[in-house]
């Protein structure tokens, strides 16, 4: 979700909400434990959007890569706008993922429906 948020240039302190919201109520978050989450957040500073999209494509799950797209999808639209760097960001990460048409395809209409982007 940060490398989203990241992915316009910048983490607003919106979007830091955001992100510690979505982790507070849904579930998911739950089985993630801090140290996971810090070794996560260290990541940004040792490599490249790139080399970390490349390791956690290898390290999750099909499931777990749907889960990573729909929230990372979520965190670029919370603000009501997708320039094009979140649009190219969430292309790439589809790609990456290698997210079923269907999956894009019902997240896209999800997001039209919710923000109107």
């Amino acid at each position: 979700m940060i490398l989203a948020a990241k992915s316009d240039g910048e983490v607003t302190s919106e979007e830091k909400d955001f992100i510690k919201h979505l982790r507070k109520v849904y579930p998911i978050f739950s089985k993630i434990q801090q140290q996971e989450s810090s070794e996560a957040l260290s990541l940004l500073k040792e490599k490249t959007q790139e080399e970390i999209l490349d390791q956690f494509n290898s390290e999750m799950s099909p499931d777990e890569k749907d889960i990573a797209f729909a929230f990372a999808m979520e965190v670029c639209a919370m603000n009501f706008e997708m320039p094009d760097t979140e649009n190219t960001f969430i292309e790439s990460l589809g790609a990456k993922f290698g997210i079923a048409k269907k999956t894009k395809e019902a997240l896209i209409k999800s997001r039209k429906l919710r923000y109107g982007i």
